[in-house]
């Protein structure tokens, strides 16, 4: 089976995901933190520590490699940088 030529200017299937993946954390983030006196803070779902909006990320029960729960509202909620990079989620 023949790979398609890619046009000039056509953008790859990583690019939409990237794109898709910014919306989403920011939707997740969002959705899952609240205003407390002009500014926006929420709850990591790990360490429950109470964060700031910008400290606080979009972290997956189920690995993104799986696209079925990549987007999944279910499968992702807030953590702290910390909590999301080094103690896996």
């Amino acid at each position: 089976m023949k790979k398609k030529n890619k046009k000039k200017g056509d953008k790859g299937m990583s690019f939409y995901k990237k794109k898709l993946d910014k919306v989403f954390a920011l939707f997740i983030r969002l959705k899952e933190t609240k205003e407390v006196n002009g500014k926006r803070e929420g709850q990591c779902i790990t360490c429950r520590n109470i964060k700031p909006f910008e400290e606080l990320e979009a972290g997956h029960f189920i690995s993104r490699v799986y696209l079925k729960y990549r987007w999944s509202p279910i499968n992702v909620h807030i953590q702290c940088r910390y909590c999301n990079r080094f103690r896996e989620g």
